[in-house]
């Protein structure tokens, strides 16, 4: 039996890490928003853009564009494409959950454990969950071909699982 679980929700604090690394640009910036700020109107468009579009492509694409979004509606002026690229490069830097490093491996012991995510290959490596979990047990959306929350992921997923 293989058990799943969602990177940035379950398993990562995301909204902590993603707030400081956005925090620390719009200070170095001068800008007049605070990383927490800048982290809930990207990850909100982050969200929509995996739900709404209707072929793959490359989570980091989602996270140019949701950027890019963001910043124009927030009127701050910044490079989304480098920012973007910022921001998937720390996501090693970003914080378990306080139970994640002790109970995943505990979990493991069980049953086969993976993740689930709306992510590619590259992002998650960088991750401190990467060396928790098989790769094999690893399903991304890069490796699905598909997001959150289309049926298509979870089929997908569902048939690889098996193997």
């Amino acid at each position: 039996m293989l058990v799943t679980f969602d990177l940035f929700s379950a398993l990562i604090d995301s909204r902590t890490g993603g707030s400081a690394v956005l925090g620390r640009l719009a200070a170095d910036r001068g800008w007049q928003v605070d990383g927490g700020r800048l982290y809930d109107e990207w990850d909100r468009r982050n969200k929509a853009s995996q739900r709404d579009l209707d072929r793959w492509v490359p989570f980091a694409e989602h996270c140019r564009r949701a950027l890019a979004a963001a910043y124009a509606d927030l009127g701050v002026d910044g490079d989304a494409t480098a920012d973007a690229r910022l921001l998937n490069e720390s996501v090693g830097d970003w914080p378990l959950w306080p139970d994640v490093a002790s109970q995943l491996p505990e979990l493991a012991q069980r049953y086969r454990v993976g993740v689930l995510s709306n992510v590619d290959d590259a992002i998650f490596a960088r991750t401190a969950v990467a060396p928790l979990v098989d790769d094999a047990a690893v399903l991304t959306s890069e490796r699905l071909r598909a997001y959150k929350p289309a049926p298509e992921l979870y089929h997908r997923a569902r048939e690889r699982a098996r193997w």
